[in-house]
């Protein structure tokens, strides 16, 4: 079985970086992008090298993408679809690309953040049955954080019907109906942090989305910016 890890490391000039963020901690000088970028470009060699190590311990192939003619190409296609999004997405568009690409080649194929480092001999494919569906790592606190979020969807009154309720498998999955999606934006207006926003633009691209992991990060961008 052919068996494949990749990375990707899209070094974004500094006028498309996102500063609005600001910084990982109040007393730091840098926004958290710049910090990123500048982290990223230190650590990059020793990233690079920890992976392939893995890799060669499992005995399939690591692959490292940067900002190459193959993905300036990508690049101009997905402007040529939509000029206003940001290089944010088309790094993302581009992640599920390799990955397709990669899984025509290959029996499964594992992605992996760039700032991720292996602490294990443990060979994740042995691990992970990857015929059961694709598989994503989520961490605990990302869920504590989601349910905190949401809690007055898992605090519904128990004469409710269960289907009146909206499941943290349910968000992940982006799969809800009209009325759910409603309830959703709902909440998300109800936090101080989108209340007191003056940004017109972020409550419009709520209002409009019908996307729940777009309106989740949308979410997440602004209460970030605003602690």
């Amino acid at each position: 079985m052919k068996q494949v890890i990749f990375s990707i490391h899209i070094d974004l000039e500094e006028e498309k970086l996102d500063k609005q963020l600001g910084p990982y901690w109040a007393w730091e000088p840098e926004d958290r992008s710049t910090k990123t970028k500048r982290v990223m470009n230190e650590y990059s060699e020793r990233l690079i090298e920890n992976k392939q190590v893995y890799a060669d311990l499992q005995g399939c192939d690591y692959f490292h993408y940067t900002n190459g003619n193959d993905y300036k190409q990508f690049r101009d296609l997905m402007y040529s679809y939509c000029t206003e999004q940001n290089e944010y997405h088309v790094v993302n568009f581009y992640k599920l690309w390799k990955m397709e690409r990669l899984a025509e080649k290959y029996d499964e194929v594992l992605y992996v953040d760039f700032d991720v480092l292996f602490e294990t001999k443990e060979n994740f494919f042995d691990v992970h049955n990857l015929d059961s569906g694709i598989h994503v790592h989520l961490e605990d606190y990302h869920e504590e954080a989601f349910k905190k979020m949401f809690k007055k969807m898992y605090d519904k009154e128990e004469s409710q019907p269960k289907s009146d309720s909206l499941s943290f498998e349910k968000l992940l999955s982006n799969d809800l109906n009209q009325e759910e999606l409603f309830k959703l934006k709902i909440l998300i207006f109800e936090n101080e942090a989108i209340k007191e926003s003056k940004d017109r633009s972020l409550k419009t691209k709520i209002r409009k989305s019908k996307d729940v992991l777009e309106i989740i990060n949308l979410y997440y961008n602004a209460t970030q910016t605003s602690s």
